[in-house]
């Protein structure tokens, strides 16, 4: 692809890199750049269409504010927000790829926290497991400036302290129930907007008292579903 070689000679100076080749390309083919060379990147937008692996560099994305992706390696978007240099305000994930989503899930979220104080706009995937919880519990304490959250929550039952005789939609309620607590507990008074592709399984009264609480702060205007089309592109 000429495209990708011509590019490849804005290293230096190319600060937004965007790709959209649906209909024109075959899908899950290797990027054919570098761009981790690409140190003055501030925005990184790619689809599905790609197998992205970059190269990765010391200095690699240390000026980068927007990411995002359709679809990725959760390793991959790990490292490369690890590796941002803590610019990074608007990182939206479609969906990932990943060998072990509760490992995994855990350490991306320590790496955002860890990473990334300047966040605004975030989408990120979990279970309702105490070990996210706290995770993501740390997360809203140590990036105030979010303004809007898209999560995915699964429900996580532990098969060993399972209890056989506790219906499912009571676990989904005591879930929600612990997802809410946080949000309460730890979210910044920025937070505008929470969004779930997922959508939790709230009882109408944890319901009614999430979103009164919410409304006593003057803090949440917006509470709903959404699409994967809503996230990227």
């Amino acid at each position: 692809m000429e495209i990708f070689q011509e590019l490849d000679k804005k290293s230096d100076t190319l600060c937004h890199f965007i790709t959209r080749f649906h209909d024109t390309v075959e899908y899950f083919l290797p990027l054919p750049i570098n761009l981790s060379k690409f140190h003055n990147l501030r925005t990184l937008k790619i689809d599905e269409a790609f197998i992205f692996e970059p190269k990765f560099e010391k200095n690699g994305f240390q000026k980068l504010e927007n990411l995002q992706m359709n679809y990725i390696d959760i390793n991959i978007i790990t490292r490369m927000i690890k590796n941002s240099g803590g610019n990074l305000r608007k990182i939206l994930m479609n969906d990932f790829n990943s060998n072990n989503y509760y490992e995994e899930t855990l350490v991306l979220i320590r790496t955002i926290y860890e990473n990334c104080p300047l966040v605004e706009c975030l989408s990120i995937y979990f279970t309702s497991s105490g070990d996210h919880l706290v995770e993501f519990e740390n997360l809203l304490k140590a990036c105030p400036k979010l303004k809007v959250l898209l999560l995915e929550v699964h429900e996580y039952v532990n098969d060993i302290n399972k209890d056989e005789d506790k219906p499912y939609e009571e676990e989904r309620y005591a879930s929600s129930e612990k997802l809410s607590n946080v949000l309460l507990r730890a979210a910044s008074i920025n937070l505008r907007e929470i969004g779930f592709f997922h959508y939790p399984k709230f009882s109408p009264k944890i319901l009614g008292e999430f979103l009164e609480k919410w409304r006593e702060d003057g803090v949440i205007e917006v509470f709903k579903h959404i699409s994967r089309r809503e996230v990227t592109f």
